[in-house]
């Protein structure tokens, strides 16, 4: 049986938001609780990336912590440390989400995980182009490790930048598949303003 991990990426300062999106309240719940539990119906073993001055906090929701990668930058810093620790435990593949995902849809990231195993992708996300969100997506954490790496070695510190390796294959979702399983496309919907916040807030789900 194939060892499955959720990895959340903590490490939004929340500049607008007024501190950490992790620890944002939506609707009476941090915003790391909420994406923890939805992500737990999928992976049961969940890990938090997060930078080195949120680890005592983000420890306190008593997930394990996987702190950022030195000397990366970026969300790329916390995929990076998060894959590293997955692969040094012999895990076959990480459900890697973003912390401000509130309305994160299990059944959408349960099909890219099949085709994830199926196809024996090292990578599962939707896209290509604008529609990719690599913060919602199936990973080989060793593969996409050292992927990852290698671009922040080169100076390149875009998340999407891990996946443009050569040796990386990648299976990517058009619209219409992502549609079959979150059909108002509120799984990938993520809160950057205390606008985001309320909209959010006031959604009828």
């Amino acid at each position: 049986m194939s060892r499955i991990r959720g990895l959340i990426v903590a490490g939004g300062a929340g500049t607008r938001l007024g501190g950490p999106k992790a620890f944002l309240p939506f609707r009476g719940v941090p915003l790391l609780l909420r994406v923890a539990r939805r992500l737990e119906k999928l992976a049961p073993e969940v890990h938090v990336a997060g930078p080195p001055a949120l680890i005592e906090r983000l420890a306190a929701f008593r997930y394990p912590v996987d702190a950022d990668a030195p000397g990366v930058s970026g969300p790329l810093a916390g995929l990076l440390a998060g894959c590293r620790a997955a692969a040094a435990a012999g895990v076959d593949r990480v459900v890697a989400v973003a912390v401000d995902l509130p309305f994160l849809e299990p059944a959408l990231l349960a099909e890219e995980l099949r085709l994830a195993l199926d196809g024996r992708y090292d990578a599962v996300l939707p896209g290509p182009g604008p529609e990719s969100d690599p913060l919602h997506a199936v990973y080989a954490p060793a593969a996409i490790a050292s992927a990852a790496a290698a671009a922040a070695a080169a100076g390149r510190s875009a998340l999407v930048d891990a996946l443009l390796a050569p040796a990386i294959s990648v299976r990517w979702l058009a619209a219409a598949e992502c549609a079959r399983f979150d059909a108002r496309g509120l799984s990938r919907l993520n809160v950057n303003s205390p606008e985001d916040l309320d909209a959010a807030e006031a959604l009828d789900v």
